[in-house]
């Protein structure tokens, strides 16, 4: 894992301003349980991956966001960015999931089981 972190830096290094050197580093943290990190990388990447050619990346990196924050139990920040997400990719059952474990957190059961039948359907 060292020698994959050692890469990563010198990638960022080499071009600080790239999205994807940095989202890629996010996902490491992400691996190694390192939340705060992880979110503090994928914010990075949004920062800098604007337009259209970059749609997947930020996609994902918002993705990941989500995941780093319902682990860090901050489902307020969890559930802003899952409706950006949801409305790109309605499809995506991981976000109903996470959405149906938000509602379930408030007491909104109808929400929650809404979300989990969508997320159901999807596949997830």
């Amino acid at each position: 894992m060292h020698l994959a972190q050692s890469a990563l830096s010198e990638a960022i290094l080499a071009n600080p301003s790239r999205g994807l050197n940095i989202s890629n580093k996010g996902e490491s943290h992400l691996r190694q349980k390192q939340y705060e990190a992880a979110i503090k990388h994928f914010k990075q990447a949004l920062n800098l991956s604007s337009g259209e050619e970059w749609a997947g990346l930020r996609l994902d990196c918002l993705k990941n966001l989500v995941f780093a924050y319902f682990k860090l139990a901050k489902l307020e920040e969890a559930a802003e960015i899952l409706a950006e997400v949801v409305a790109q990719d309605p499809r995506c059952g991981a976000s109903h999931r996470y959405l149906a474990h938000y509602y379930k957190a408030l007491g909104e059961d109808w929400l929650s089981q809404w979300h989990l039948r969508e997320a159901r359907q999807l596949g997830e």
